[in-house]
């Protein structure tokens, strides 16, 4: 494999697993609180931290500065797309416990 093709799954992989991770810590503390606000508040802070770190990690391990500033811009869309993301699948679980209920 080249270098570029690892540093390709590596940008994205660490991508799919902060999302992935996002999405579960969300639903979970929705259904242990029944909270949207604070799950929502949770799953932004979460995502903050995890993309923030995974920023300055791809910003610190690739040497191009187009690639740096890319892959940056990538983690910062993919932060506002888990955000849009987590809102609605809380909109959904809370739909879906008011017409258990």
């Amino acid at each position: 494999m080249r270098d570029v093709d690892i540093e390709t799954l590596l940008h994205f992989g660490v991508m799919g697993v902060v999302f992935i991770a996002v999405m579960i810590c969300t639903i979970l503390h929705f259904r242990n609180t029944n909270s949207m606000r604070k799950s929502l508040l949770l799953s932004i802070g979460v995502a903050l931290l995890l993309y923030g770190i995974a920023g300055a990690w791809w910003f610190s391990y690739v040497s191009d500065g187009l690639a740096q500033v890319f892959g940056v811009m990538f983690y910062g869309i993919a932060f506002v797309v888990t955000g849009l993301v987590s809102t609605g699948v809380l909109l959904g679980i809370k739909k879906a416990v008011r017409r258990r209920d």
